[in-house]
């Protein structure tokens, strides 16, 4: 990252430092934003334009109203996030890229940030991008600094990260990373993590980090925890499109972590199966074993639990996906999961399903959703 982004974070946190005289760590407050909310339809799109503005003159009770309050809204998406161009990673990386291209990526940057106003990553771009065109003196660049140091301010303003209590809060799982990134904090593991309802990311922190020219040095944090409750449970509560109750089959069915469900298959040509969702529980808390599952079933069953669990070798949680199948044959089907960290799906391994025995698939903790599509007789 360039040199230039470092002098800006020095110049946020100074900032940043002297405001939190004004307030203690806290924990933002849903209810009362959703209420003030409520109370004035027109609050939010105000103190965004405002933000937008640049306007210093916002207090960090607005700023939490504008971030926080964005889960409220219709279009609030936590997985959503700007994808940077070809030239904007060239940008960053403090490549060469010729004044032209620059303009022109500054007038794309400009179109996300009126499409994503709460994104670090797109005024962060930005910042970089006026500093490379107008130098240091430039009206654009200084809004895009203020924009973000108040987006930085209000989310370091709900907790410091060294325990769960005092986790930061976000509502994006990219802010996450844009955060650590922009302060200098490496990390080398990320756990997911629930506890009475509230979700938390993680992350094991390596010694130093590298800035540009500059090297920082974490101290004596080990951990740094997130609070992402809004994304999970916006994950998990998501309409499940691909899912069917018994009278509706499909050919992907999409199961949350900490899910319980019964599936009834129903063959269709070539030896391939749809199958309906009849019975869908939340799960946590015990091991999943043999004995979790019925011991006999319709033929047509398949009963899954979707859970992370205590690993019996680790000191980590682990996700596991349990299976029994009650079906007379093997059965293989295509895999594909969903951490809290990404947007989109990938495919992952998965050794099938085989009459009536306990199978277990596990992965690293984060992931946060597993889809199961195109379940067909396992080939001999």
């Amino acid at each position: 990252m360039k040199k230039l982004m470092f002098l800006l974070i020095v110049a946020l946190f100074a900032s940043y430092a002297l405001k939190a005289q004004d307030f203690d760590y806290k924990a933002p407050d849903y209810d009362s934003i959703k209420h003030r909310m409520t109370e004035d339809p027109n609050l939010y799109s105000s103190i965004e334009a405002r933000f937008l503005r640049a306007d210093t003159s916002l207090k960090n009770e607005d700023l939490r109203v504008l971030y926080y309050g964005k889960v409220f809204r219709e279009d609030y998406s936590p997985y959503d996030e700007y994808e940077w161009t070809d030239n904007m990673k060239k940008i960053m990386r403090s490549e060469h890229v010729k004044p032209s291209i620059l303009k022109q990526e500054l007038k794309n940057i400009n179109k996300a940030i009126m499409k994503y106003p709460l994104s670090m990553d797109c005024h962060a771009i930005k910042y970089v991008i006026c500093g490379e065109l107008f130098g240091e003196d430039n009206d654009e660049l200084m809004n895009a600094a203020i924009n973000l140091s108040m987006l930085m301010g209000v989310i370091l303003s709900t907790g410091d990260g060294q325990s769960k209590e005092s986790a930061i809060h976000v509502i994006t799982v990219s802010d996450e990373h844009t955060l650590m990134q922009l302060v200098g904090i490496g990390w080398n593991e990320q756990s997911l993590i629930e506890e009475e309802g509230q979700y938390y990311d993680r992350f094991d922190l390596v010694e130093n980090y590298t800035v540009g020219d500059e090297n920082i040095t974490v101290g004596d944090a080990e951990k740094l925890y997130f609070n992402i409750t809004p994304c999970f449970k916006t994950l998990i509560s998501e309409p499940e499109q691909s899912t069917s109750s018994e009278s509706e089959y499909s050919n992907s069915i999409e199961i949350p972590l900490g899910t319980r469900v019964t599936l009834r298959l129903k063959e269709s040509e070539n030896s391939t199966f749809q199958a309906a969702v009849i019975d869908r529980q939340p799960y946590s808390g015990e091991k999943v074993t043999d004995s979790t599952f019925s011991s006999e079933n319709d033929p047509d069953i398949v009963e899954l639990i979707f859970a992370q669990e205590k690993s019996s070798y680790s000191d980590h949680d682990w996700v596991y996906l349990s299976a029994k199948s009650f079906y007379s044959q093997a059965l293989s089907f295509d895999s594909f999961i969903l951490s809290s960290s990404k947007i989109k799906f990938e495919p992952t391994s998965n050794v099938g399903w085989y009459p009536k025995v306990f199978m277990r698939e596990q992965w690293f903790p984060g992931v946060a959703k597993i889809r199961i599509e195109n379940i067909r007789i396992m080939k001999q």
